[in-house]
């Protein structure tokens, strides 16, 4: 046997080594691939539900903002349309009882002057 049938011999062996250990790679990585496929699975199976109800959720909340909203502008409304209508009126009073007040005081000024 010469060094050329000894090389060939050991490069024969290494490389069926080496398909050896990258079939044991192969199949540990095919075992984690499924067992991988089924955690995603299940997964898939407790989250659709979920996101199902959190959709309901969604659409609850939204309709109560959109509620909310419809109610603050009623409000408003409503506060504007009463300012309109009682400012106005409130200020002549006002406006009346200051001279009144004024008119009040000068007949008290005018009564003292001529008791005296």
């Amino acid at each position: 046997m010469s060094a050329t049938d000894l090389a060939a011999i050991v490069l024969a062996i290494v490389c069926l080594a080496a398909t050896v250990v990258l079939a044991v790679a192969v199949q540990s990585l095919v075992r984690t691939m499924r067992d991988l496929r089924t955690v995603v699975d299940d997964l898939r199976a407790q989250t659709l539900p979920m996101v199902g109800e959190l959709r309901a959720g969604v659409e609850r909340v939204d309709h109560v903002i959109a509620t909310a909203e419809r109610i603050t502008d009623t409000v408003d409304a409503a506060s504007r349309l009463t300012s309109r209508a009682i400012t106005p009126p409130l200020i002549k009073t006002v406006s009346i009882m200051a001279g009144a007040r004024r008119v009040l005081h000068r007949g008290e000024g005018s009564q003292r002057r001529i008791t005296k």
